[in-house]
């Protein structure tokens, strides 16, 4: 069976994403469990829609910093984030304005 160099680097580059995959979810899995897989917020139980909320910053900037960087960063800055379901980093986020 011949393969064509574009073959070859078509099958390489899908390998290589199923790789990082499941790499990524790996440390996805050690990251939910350093914070025990719920919503850090006192007396919160959610266990769904959680979500990694900068409480101190890293070199990570913008909005939008895309999955791999995200999870990269609370890998190796777990101190500097925590995990909050969407209600509570919403709120983390955007405080109420006191009157």
């Amino acid at each position: 069976m011949v393969h064509t160099l574009e073959e070859k680097r078509a099958n390489w580059l899908l390998c290589h994403r199923r790789q990082q995959k499941k790499y990524l979810e790996k440390i996805k899995q050690i990251c939910l469990h350093h914070y025990g897989n719920k919503c850090q917020y006192y007396n919160c139980t959610e266990t769904t829609k959680l979500e990694f909320a900068h409480i101190l910053p890293t070199k990570l900037k913008g909005a939008g910093r895309g999955k791999q960087s995200r999870l990269l960063d609370v890998h190796k800055n777990f101190e500097c984030y925590t995990l909050l379901c969407h209600k509570h980093h919403y709120e983390l986020d955007h405080p109420k304005k006191q009157v």
